[in-house]
């Protein structure tokens, strides 16, 4: 785990969907995880932390998960 990969994420903690849309961005940020395993590490570590990262980077909406994405791999994901 490099500090690089954790700043990256710094960009997409956001809050700014409804509970009503986050089961939604989640599930599809779950299948945009699996294709990584440097994105599964990721996700392990905050998991690890137990902080409330984990709930952030699962209910980012899918432009800014993709914009991290795009930026991380340099490469656009479809969600």
């Amino acid at each position: 785990m490099t500090k690089s990969i954790i700043d990256q994420l710094q960009v997409i903690e956001h809050t700014h969907i409804t509970d009503e849309e986050a089961k939604f961005h989640s599930d599809n940020l779950k299948k945009a995880i699996t294709l990584r395993k440097s994105a599964e590490e990721v996700l392990g570590y905050f998991k690890r932390r137990k902080d409330n990262r984990i709930y952030q980077m699962r209910s980012t909406c899918r432009i800014c998960y993709s914009k991290w994405h795009r930026e991380y791999y340099g490469e656009k994901v479809e969600l």
